[in-house]
């Protein structure tokens, strides 16, 4: 009688010493974030003596095909979305609600608030968040009396069983070419500071935390090493085009150029102690010759493109207005997929 009974205590004992092993081979998961930086409202090709990349119908291809392609996708603009290379158009309607349908169309999920949206004042970025199927974020641009955030200042967005926290940041010296008016009332936060903030908060809710950041990418380095715990860092501010990660302790630093050229693809697998084991990154060009343009984005682009022929585009009560500055030169929310 004992025997049995022995046998099961020992069948016992081996399943719960097999648990563990159980959980150790659990398969990491994974993620895919694509993203593009500086686009400067830009919405035809580059005009580059090499390669004609970047026009908006094709990017918008791009993030469509990539997003057939990948699992657990998540979309985001590291700021300067708006903003074009000679005139900021405030006051081109057209544009702004082209570039806000667009982005919704493409599958945006974030848009990071960089120095030249806030060439726009607060009313114009408070009626582009009602009409967009995207966040923006920013966790150090505060309202100077409230001390309060202006924007979203972090996401926790589920994607494929990850919590993914996003936080936005901007430099804490935007453009000067900025109308006064626009930044009064705004109080612009360190973005070190604000960060270590909302990482100490954030990090034990989530599996993953990225900072969307239009800080350019020595401030990005610096914000690298004073905040370790950050996984990724989707850079924007200087321009840089890097193929590669830039990685700096545990963190990886991406930076995706210019004038939406280019889509980043950045694809991580995590393991169930939420560290990243590996990951493929990615600098998919934004070329017309490999990718048919999205037919919905077409139809909007040619008929701006008609309206600005005619000159229809610009208010006119404001036209005078719209071209006396420009801004080149030296320069709690639960989503889910």
């Amino acid at each position: 009688m004992p025997y049995p009974i022995l046998r099961f205590m020992i069948f016992g004992i081996c399943l719960l010493a097999a648990v563990p092993m159980i959980e150790a081979t659990e398969a990491p998961r994974s993620l895919t974030i694509l993203y593009t930086s500086n686009v400067q409202g830009n919405l035809d090709p580059c005009g580059c003596a090499k390669e004609q990349l970047g026009d908006i119908p094709t990017r918008a291809a791009v993030l469509r095909s990539l997003r057939a392609r990948e699992k657990n996708v998540l979309v985001v603009d590291s700021g300067d979305a708006f903003s074009d290379g000679s005139l900021f158009n405030t006051f081109d309607r057209a544009r702004r609600d082209l570039i806000v349908e667009a982005m919704s169309h493409m599958g945006y999920n974030y848009l990071n608030v960089g120095d030249t949206e806030l060439g726009f004042n607060r009313s114009i970025l408070q009626e582009i968040q009602e009409k967009a199927r995207f966040m923006l974020l920013s966790a150090n641009i505060l309202d100077r009396t409230r001390r309060e955030p202006v924007f979203s200042p972090y996401a926790i967005h589920n994607v494929g069983g990850l919590k993914v926290a996003l936080i936005g940041l901007v430099t804490d010296r935007p453009s000067k070419r900025i109308p006064p008016e626009h930044t009064r009332d705004l109080l612009f936060v360190d973005p070190i500071i604000a960060a270590r903030e909302y990482v100490s908060a954030l990090e034990e809710q989530s599996d993953l935390v990225v900072v969307v950041a239009h800080l350019g990418l020595e401030r990005e380095k610096e914000l690298a090493q004073a905040v370790p715990q950050i996984d990724v860092i989707i850079g924007g501010h200087s321009s840089e085009l890097r193929k590669t990660p830039l990685k700096v302790g545990k963190t990886l630093i991406l930076e995706g150029g210019e004038q939406g050229q280019y889509v980043g693809k950045l694809s991580l697998k995590l393991n169930p102690a939420r560290e990243v084991v590996s990951y493929e990154h990615e600098l998919v060009p934004v070329d017309a010759r490999h990718f048919p343009a999205d037919r919905h984005i077409q139809t909007l682009w040619q008929a701006y493109k008609e309206r600005e022929k005619k000159g229809e585009i610009y208010d006119r009560r404001d036209r005078r207005k719209s071209l006396t500055f420009s801004l080149e030169g030296p320069t709690p929310f639960e989503g889910k997929d």
